[in-house]
């Protein structure tokens, strides 16, 4: 995580997430999470978030003539 702050340019601005950040470590058996009776819950989906943008191509522009359609029924004039 430190990476992605330093090298894409990540600014983090949820104040709770800096909160976390900072209570984030390396246990004794080298596993990462909070310190105790902490909480890394929002550090670790901004984590998931940033790698899954790495590793994930952008999103596929859809057309109007492509647009996906709306599950659900269809309400008409008659039916509202």
């Amino acid at each position: 995580m430190n990476k992605r702050f330093r090298e894409c340019g990540h600014i983090e601005r949820d104040a709770r997430a800096l909160d976390e950040a900072d209570c984030y470590e390396v246990k004794p058996d080298g596993t990462y999470g909070a310190v105790d009776d902490e909480h890394d819950d929002i550090y670790m989906s901004r984590a998931i978030g940033l790698k899954a943008s790495q590793l994930l191509d952008p999103p596929a522009y859809i057309t109007e003539k492509g647009r996906p359609r709306r599950s659900g029924p269809v309400l008409t004039e008659s039916s509202v």
